[in-house]
């Protein structure tokens, strides 16, 4: 049997709506919330909500909640979300889930694709997030909402995190081969395709430790240090909680630069 909800829908959450970048770190276990207002869901406004939000209608706003889990018992997680207009969720500051929004890197000011219309509104949007992301005790589900526009006239936010049984046996996703190139502060990933039915994703692993999640072939590595060492796997999962390593890559970062030899506004022996 599957073990059961880890955030049902109607949760208490952390909120910050005033549309207001949260600063460094708010996807994260350690990052205090203390300050944020206490609500429950479903937030919004002008739909029938439990949580009204600012009545500023921010761009952007903000949701972080902590719950309890045992990877060991579980393939995987089902995310469940409904956004109107947009979102991005993160589960211990890895971003798992994006909906409605561009690609990128997304701040207070970016605005969601498109605006939702109908039965979208309301609709549950499902992902599937693989166990590995989850620590054994306190986690972090952290969430921004987004409008396509500013003061738009409804929003909507309401998510479930539900734990899915042991694997199945259901084929597992073919194997990714992995290759890698270091760069000035990166690394840049390149795949081949896995094969599978209900494949969800691709979960890039550096030195051990989960870093990322993406649908496409390929992810770089930024913010590297020169001559950085980095070991890299990426495992394709797929629905069903199966999951199938690449093999490893083993990536060096550029060495540092060696610098100028004659600087501009140096000293010289002239003959005038």
């Amino acid at each position: 049997p599957d073990p059961g909800p880890l955030v049902e829908a109607g949760s208490t959450w952390r909120y910050s709506d005033g549309g207001v970048d949260p600063g460094f770190g708010w996807t994260t276990n350690g990052f205090d919330d203390s300050a944020w207002s206490l609500g429950t869901a479903s937030f919004g406004w002008n739909d029938p909500v439990n949580t009204q939000l600012s009545s500023a209608r921010p761009l952007v706003s903000y949701f972080r909640k902590t719950f309890q889990a045992d990877p060991a018992t579980m393939a995987g997680v089902r995310l469940l979300i409904q956004r109107d207009d947009g979102a991005a969720v993160y589960i211990n500051g890895i971003e798992v889930a994006r909906s409605n929004l561009p690609a990128g890197e997304l701040n207070n000011a970016t605005p969601a694709s498109a605006y939702t219309w109908g039965a979208d509104e309301e609709r549950w949007f499902e992902y599937f997030v693989p166990a590995e992301l989850l620590v054994s005790g306190t986690n972090t589900v952290a969430v921004s909402v987004h409008q396509a526009s500013a003061a738009n006239s409804d929003a909507r936010f309401d998510l479930q995190l539900l734990a899915t049984g042991p694997i199945g046996l259901e084929t597992p996703p073919s194997s990714p081969s992995l290759n890698g190139v270091g760069g000035t502060g990166t690394a840049q990933l390149n795949w081949t395709e896995s094969t599978d039915a209900t494949l969800a994703g691709y979960l890039v692993v550096r030195d051990g430790s989960p870093v990322a999640i993406t649908a496409g072939l390929s992810w770089t590595d930024l913010n590297l240090g020169p001559s950085e060492s980095h070991t890299y796997v990426v495992k394709a999962f797929d629905g069903d909680g199966n999951v199938a390593p690449s093999n490893s890559v083993t990536i060096v970062t550029s060495p540092p630069d060696p610098g100028p030899l004659v600087e501009a506004g140096s000293t010289w022996r002239y003959s005038d």
